[in-house]
């Protein structure tokens, strides 16, 4: 089990960093959403004998629930982090 960074938001690149084929740009803003963008998070299971319904469970149970999400950025700040700072690789310290 493995978690990291796979890469940079096609919307928070340059002009200059953005693909230069018309087919591959126009396959990238078909996936933007208003306001964020590509700005999402994916998650990926690979395994053999998963449970899909358990383990949608188990990731729907992470959720905030409302009041949680009502309370706002500021809020959540202050909730527990899990998980170490990431360092960006040396492909993004070289952008």
């Amino acid at each position: 089990c493995r978690h990291g960074p796979a890469g940079r938001w096609w919307a928070a690149v340059t002009a200059e960093q953005s693909p230069d084929d018309q087919h591959e740009t126009q396959r990238l803003l078909d996936t933007f959403e208003p306001p964020h963008g590509d700005r999402r998070q994916e998650l990926v299971l690979i395994g053999i004998g998963m449970d899909p319904a358990a383990l949608a469970r188990m990731l729907d149970a992470c959720l905030l629930n409302d009041d949680e999400m009502a309370a706002g950025p500021g809020e959540w700040r202050s909730y527990p982090d899990p998980f170490p700072d990431w360092l960006p690789d040396e492909a993004d310290r070289a952008a």
